[in-house]
């Protein structure tokens, strides 16, 4: 995994241009839904200048589709007697081709139904609650989506979780001699088999969320999200990548600073005793992941991949730390 030959389309190992520029992968990894493609696609806009015109209409599709599939998750959830279902059921949205003003209609009187609105809010911000925060963003812009040919901002497709199914690369020049090929593969457990056949990497960029400390996965609801990263990290920085460079990004910590407001992160770690407090609570996560790498030699960046601004300035501080470990190498084989 990661130290062998093999190539994608797309994807090469520390190879040099026509210009003789060399190309260094860093690869995204990490545990499902901890926003690694948020990240990537924050690199885009940072950049690479953002998307076209088609890629937000392609993102704009998605999201009209993730609209669909849940607010028909909410009619089965209701009861039949409620107005939401009097006029409007979930196999009617079925019947309906996608971008019609029908269709659209039909999701507008749903959503102003008291009853799907009382059931989308129920268990919101809590470890039972069913959606994620990208499904919540959409809807808080419902009336703004549900329109026909609607396109996507960068908040929009920032905000909107799409899971990774393949390899997705982004070239960016870091300087005249240096490109940095940013890879982003699925973290979920059945994406991982993939990762076998990732290139040579000159660091990987492990995705952590922070929230994640009360959840649990999506694949084994017995198994806590948190701790899944922290094995996760320990099987790469002891074996697969254990002369790689790991840089660590705790994510999502501005939902991570509201919900330890309230949740204790004794849930998760049970020697912990600071209490439903931002500091001590980050100090004991961050312990945590250290822990498990053979050194504790690890780069930790606390990161909000939604904040563009934020983002930039962290990839920037990253950037320095490969190129310098990249010069240090260089003046080693000297």
């Amino acid at each position: 995994m990661g130290g062998g030959s093999s190539k994608k389309e797309g994807v090469v190992s520390r190879t040099k241009s026509k210009k003789t520029k060399e190309v260094h992968n860093l690869v995204l990894l990490g545990t499902g839904g901890a926003g690694k493609s948020t990240i990537f696609k924050a690199i885009k806009i940072a950049k690479k200048g953002g998307f076209t015109e088609h890629e937000r209409e392609q993102h704009g599709i998605a999201i009209f589709r993730g609209l669909v599939k849940v607010m028909k998750g909410l009619l089965e959830t209701v009861d039949e007697s409620s107005d939401s279902a009097a006029s409007v059921k979930a196999a009617d949205l079925d019947a309906l081709p996608e971008d019609t003003k029908q269709l659209r209609e039909h999701l507008a009187a749903v959503w102003a139904s008291d009853a799907i609105k009382a059931a989308f809010r129920e268990n919101e911000g809590t470890e039972n609650d069913p959606h994620e925060p990208s499904t919540r963003f959409i809807f808080k812009n419902f009336d703004r989506m549900n329109v026909a040919g609607f396109q996507s901002t960068d908040d929009d497709i920032l905000q909107f979780r799409l899971p990774t199914t393949d390899f997705s690369t982004i070239d960016y020049d870091a300087n005249d001699d240096v490109t940095l090929r940013f890879i982003d593969v699925g973290g979920q457990r059945k994406e991982r088999i993939k990762w076998n056949s990732l290139p040579e990497c000159t660091a990987v960029i492990f995705v952590a969320a922070l929230n994640d400390y009360n959840k649990k996965l999506a694949e084994d609801a017995t198994r806590n999200r948190l701790h899944e990263s922290i094995t996760l990290l320990r099987v790469l920085a002891t074996k697969h990548f254990a002369n790689t460079d790991i840089i660590l990004f705790l994510n999502k910590r501005d939902l991570f600073e509201e919900l330890i407001k309230t949740v204790d992160l004794k849930c998760c770690f049970m020697d912990y005793d600071g209490g439903c407090n931002y500091d001590p609570a980050l100090k004991r996560i961050v312990e945590g992941f250290k822990k498990v790498c053979a050194d504790g030699d690890l780069h930790v960046n606390v990161t909000c991949a939604t904040d563009i601004n934020q983002m930039d300035q962290t990839i920037q501080s990253m950037q320095e730390v490969v190129l310098k470990k990249l010069l240090n190498s260089f003046l080693d084989m000297s």
